[in-house]
């Protein structure tokens, strides 16, 4: 695990099959970390290739209820910190976070919790640490 000082930061990726990437990168209450994907990466939901922004389907409607993040689209790149619902933060084509608690910072992409088998792809992610 690696704990970024104010200014530093590292890159991470979030790969889409897995229900948490882990970063290895260590993070505490309070700090603020600027997160941004990499311009170009991509990655897949099937036969869907999208950024980390993600997409919405009306074919999928349906379904957005169970999202692991409802209010999310389809596929847009979603932090936590630990595997816990209540530090989860939407990232999509990048934000700045202040972290609600203490622990490892995760990445995922916002999929039916039952459905990652059939995804493909990574996004490259540049973590730094703002405070």
């Amino acid at each position: 695990m690696i704990h970024l000082e104010p200014g530093k930061e590292t890159d991470a990726t979030a790969c889409s099959r897995y229900r948490w990437t882990h970063t290895y990168i260590a993070v505490s209450a309070g700090e603020v970390y600027e997160i941004t994907p990499k311009e170009g990466s991509k990655w897949n939901d099937l036969f869907n290739r999208v950024s980390a922004a993600g997409y919405e389907s009306a074919s999928l409607a349906p379904f957005r209820r169970f999202r692991r993040v409802p209010d999310a689209p389809w596929f847009e790149l979603i932090g936590a910190v630990g595997k816990s619902k209540s530090t989860t933060f939407r990232i999509g084509a990048g934000t700045t976070a202040t972290m609600k608690t203490a622990g490892e910072l995760l990445l995922y992409a916002n999929d039916l919790p039952f459905m990652y088998w059939n995804n493909s792809g990574n996004i490259d992610v540049v973590v730094r640490r703002v405070r």
